[in-house]
């Protein structure tokens, strides 16, 4: 601050440099004589700090970002403090901006994103942009990671020819979050459905590997497998389908 008299006036100058806290403040210049007890003059500003959109994106308060399993709701809430007003806001998957699609269970709302209904595909990293006269912001990055039981790895069911007396190690691979902690296992024919002794098969991280030798033809038929983590069990097994080696025909 400097102070200059000249011809019994007085010039005062402030020079400062304003951040957004100071936005909507004011600022006072009060003259004062030391002669002439309580009387003053004073004229008063108020700072119009512009800047751009400072963002912040956070989960819903009512959500552990820990236990999100599919099929749960999620919402974001997009945090956005700007001078001009913010006149554009819009969402980021991984990078990807996220349309309003009701069908696909997608629903913005001005400041919040629901997701309805989460499934392993939302998983990924979010975040929200917001646009003023000033420029361009975007939030903070924050990691949705949406827990499920366990999937087949391929959807199909898979045929193994096998002669009589061959030893076989079928492998039943998942995909998890978490990974798989147990498997087990049926076999199939057109007599009898039987459970899988558990000494005929082990884990190799998301992968059960059993163990399976054909000897007569009631040995022939299909084997399913299913994994379970803290989410469940696997809804549709992985299946093997065993035939006689010859019979087997690769179209």
């Amino acid at each position: 601050m400097q102070d200059e008299t000249l011809n019994n006036t007085t010039r005062s100058e402030l020079s400062f440099v304003p951040s957004t806290e100071d936005d909507g403040k004011s600022i006072t210049c009060r003259a004062e004589n030391p002669k002439v007890t309580g009387l003053f003059l004073e004229t008063t500003w108020k700072l119009d700090v512009v800047y751009p959109p400072i963002v912040t994106l956070r989960l819903g308060s009512t959500l552990s970002p820990d236990d999100i399993k599919d099929g749960d709701d999620v919402y974001f809430e997009c945090h956005v403090q700007a001078n001009p007003q913010w006149r554009k806001l819009y969402w980021l998957h991984d990078g990807i901006v996220l349309a309003h699609n009701t069908t696909a269970r997608v629903i913005r709302s001005n400041q919040s994103l629901v997701l309805q209904k989460v499934t392993r595909q939302s998983s990924g990293n979010y975040s929200c942009s917001a646009i003023n006269a000033e420029g361009e912001t975007v939030s903070n990055q924050l990691e949705l990671r949406v827990k499920y039981a366990p999937l087949c790895v391929t959807d199909k069911v898979v045929i193994v020819g096998a002669f009589r007396g061959e030893n076989l190690n079928i492998y039943c691979e998942v995909q998890a979050d978490p990974p798989p902690r147990s498997f087990r296992w049926k076999f199939n024919n057109s007599g009898e459905t039987l459970d899988v002794g558990k000494e005929r098969f082990h884990r190799n991280g998301s992968t059960s590997i059993l163990q399976y030798t054909p000897v007569t033809d009631q040995d022939y038929g299909t084997l399913s497998c299913w994994g379970q983590n803290e989410v469940g069990l696997q809804k549709h097994p992985c299946m093997f389908q065993i035939v006689l080696a010859g019979k087997f025909k690769n179209n």
